[in-house]
């Protein structure tokens, strides 16, 4: 297998996306595969692995350190936090270790971070979902994959069937329609969620407007963070009811709005927080009008020691807004 992928290096590939999803299950595979990389990471790769979240024994940790930022994004398959959800569908979870693995993760490493959670398996309701999505916030992860439950064919999710009276599609991708536990409008407040969610918080375009509206929402009494965006992603809704190809000026436009005229944050702190996302960076865009108003100093963005020229434009998004970016060497 690494004869083939050093052919592959060979011939120009530097990008590689590993789909196992327990990549770290066997410890001795998985250190291999990551040294072998390691020895060739001066050629500027960028490698995407699927991982278990509770296991991340030290023989994997003192490889990952030595990875470069911007060359590691490990995306790890929570699903759900709770655990009763998790138990039925078969899933153990040690919750502490998770907690563990990510601190090391966040704080020790250059790894970009993927949490993935799942809308609507067997005995989650939206309350339970919310108090997951808080909970896996806390982690710090880059981005958080919220996906919608699909019923692949000749999986086991089928037998949860009956008793949970789950409903779905009748064609690809055969998405969950509704549960017991969750309404189909439910659900498909979610799938907006998840769309919006992604448009805005996973794409690290606009960090310190939400960091902004984050705050500000907090200290108006809102403490969950899922309630923080659920209410966001509402007014979005009433202004773009088709959730894909929303021009980025359009939704830079929506957060001001949101910002000034739903949570009543001062303008100018609004309008200096929009322009150093929408107008710095590499892009230099033009101010629209809305934002041109009041004088502003410029702020250069802040540099990234890249360690692979190949590291994908939404995953730079986020270490340049990261003030712990930095190099790991060994």
């Amino acid at each position: 297998f690494l004869a083939d992928m050093n052919i592959l290096i060979q011939r120009g590939a530097r990008q590689f996306k590993f789909v196992d999803r327990t990549f770290n299950l066997s410890i001795q595979s998985s250190a291999t595969i990551l040294t072998f990389f390691l020895d060739r990471i001066q050629l500027g790769l960028f490698l995407h692995f699927e991982m278990v979240p509770d296991r991340l024994p030290d023989a994997l940790r003192n490889l990952i350190k030595q990875f470069p930022t911007g060359s590691l994004q490990f995306e790890v398959g929570i699903q759900t936090w709770n655990p009763e959800v998790a138990k039925n569908v078969s899933r153990r979870q040690d919750y502490q270790k998770i907690r563990e693995n990510f601190a090391f993760l966040t704080q020790q490493s250059g790894v970009h971070l993927h949490a993935d959670l799942i809308v609507g398996l067997p005995g989650e309701n939206l309350d339970s979902f919310a108090r997951g999505f808080d909970a896996v916030s806390e982690l710090k992860a880059h981005e958080i994959q919220v996906g919608i439950l699909k019923r692949l064919k000749g999986t086991p999710i089928v037998r949860h069937d009956a008793e949970w009276k789950m409903v779905y599609q009748n064609h690809p991708p055969f998405q969950i329609l509704s549960t017991r536990s969750l309404t189909y409008a439910e659900v498909q407040e979610m799938r907006r969620f998840s769309k919006f969610w992604d448009l805005t918080a996973n794409s690290g375009r606009l960090r310190d407007s939400l960091a902004l509206l984050e705050e500000t929402s907090r200290l108006q009494g809102v403490d969950s963070r899922f309630s923080i965006y659920r209410r966001f992603f509402q007014f979005l809704s009433s202004r773009h009811a088709q959730m894909h190809s929303i021009a980025l000026l359009s939704l830079v436009e929506s957060v001001w709005i949101y910002l000034i005229e739903v949570l009543k944050v001062d303008q100018q702190t609004a309008r200096v927080t929009l322009v150093k996302d929408y107008a710095e960076g590499p892009m230099k865009r033009s101010l629209p009008r809305f934002l041109e108003s009041g004088s502003f100093e410029h702020v250069a963005a802040p540099g990234v020691e890249a360690a692979s020229t190949t590291t994908p434009k939404r995953q730079r998004n986020h270490q340049a807004t990261d003030p712990q970016t930095r190099s790991f060497k060994a």
